[in-house]
């Protein structure tokens, strides 16, 4: 048996793929109740093989940048300075003569391998250095000891899929240290049915202060078209993850205001769908933060949906989202002058 870093990376992170979609067809219920494994257990399969990837893939690349790298010991003390050889122009690299002398050296383990990384490379997201550290410290309680997440699961299944994002962006397109398609293409086949999964386990989470922002809508409309004096706006609940208002024209009602989820910055952001040139890059008028279920966050300025992507709370710091209370005056006030505002348009 044969794994240097590279394939040892590379078949680690095959495995965890394969897990990982064992996982999601039985979430799905495409498996027999039979399996070998239940889901959880895939999904501990999943984060150690995923994790392991991780690790030795940046090995793999901390070493191409210097071998010493990835050594915990390089003193004259250590033997390890013994397998170098300065004359040989055609040496082999270190860490593969040290695999295949089953030389007794220790690399780094996998947060310090982490913390390597983002020194070197500084610009790399801040989010991917926390979700590389959230991955270990899951992988060390399923390995070391156990874990309990019954209500917010969702959030061990969005760090299995940003650290197959990290992968994707980092050793597949910045690095190239992958180049096969199929399995490029085996991964974001797993990725986008993962991050669908993610989704669903979070509305289950949030499913009470999603019903009840809802209510304060569904009153909002109502108190709108009393204003208008007919049933101007009327409210759909799309999947029971998503709501959409939509407003009256005069071939019928069209979409005004959709919601959209993003378990990873647990909030669900209002986009303004009123104009159908936008469709593509709705802008964000509104959003509310599940981690603080008391305030309603409100744009002056419409943002673009691209702003969430970073993975930063934007609207934290942006002095053009301002919030207000989230009671049913609030969410009257900005129904109100949004739709004012689109009636300014016309």
């Amino acid at each position: 048996m044969e794994f240097y870093l590279l394939e040892n990376g590379i078949d680690f992170l095959e495995q965890g793929l394969y897990f990982y979609e064992k996982y999601q067809d039985q979430y799905y219920n495409f498996e027999s109740t039979q399996s070998k494994f239940d889901k959880n257990s895939y999904m501990k399969l999943t984060i150690i093989c995923i994790q392991s990837s991780v690790e030795i893939l940046t090995k793999k690349v901390l070493s191409d940048i210097n071998e010493l790298l990835i050594y915990t010991d390089i003193s004259s003390k250590s033997n390890l300075l013994t397998y170098i050889d300065p004359d040989k122009k055609d040496q082999k690299p270190l860490h593969q003569q040290l695999i295949m002398e089953d030389a007794s050296v220790h690399t780094i383990g996998y947060s310090e391998s982490i913390e390597r990384l983002s020194k070197i490379y500084g610009e790399m997201k801040e989010e991917y250095i926390k979700t590389m550290k959230k991955l270990g410290l899951i992988r060390n309680q399923l390995t070391h000891f156990g874990i309990s997440r019954p209500i917010d699961y969702y959030e061990i299944i969005g760090t299995v899929n940003r650290a197959l994002e990290f992968i994707t962006d980092f050793f597949f397109e910045e690095k190239k240290l992958i180049e096969s398609y199929d399995l490029k293409g085996q991964l974001h086949y797993v990725l986008n049915r993962g991050n669908e999964v993610e989704e669903q386990l979070w509305i289950k989470a949030i499913r009470n202060p999603f019903t009840n922002f809802v209510k304060l809508f569904e009153k909002a409309c109502e108190y709108v078209n009393e204003i208008n004096n007919e049933e101007y706006l009327t409210i759909e609940i799309h999947e029971m993850k998503e709501l959409i208002i939509l407003i009256k024209e005069s071939d019928g009602f069209k979409p005004l205001i959709w919601s959209r989820n993003y378990p990873v910055m647990k909030c669900m952001v209002l986009l303004d769908y009123y104009d159908d040139s936008r469709y593509l890059d709705e802008p964000i008028v509104a959003l509310m933060d599940y981690s603080e279920p008391e305030l309603f966050y409100i744009c002056k300025k419409e943002h673009e949906i691209e702003d969430i992507y970073e993975y930063e709370r934007f609207w934290k710091n942006e002095k053009t989202i301002f919030s207000k209370p989230l009671d049913q005056e609030s969410i009257n006030w900005f129904l109100f002058n949004h739709v004012k505002k689109i009636q300014k348009t016309e």
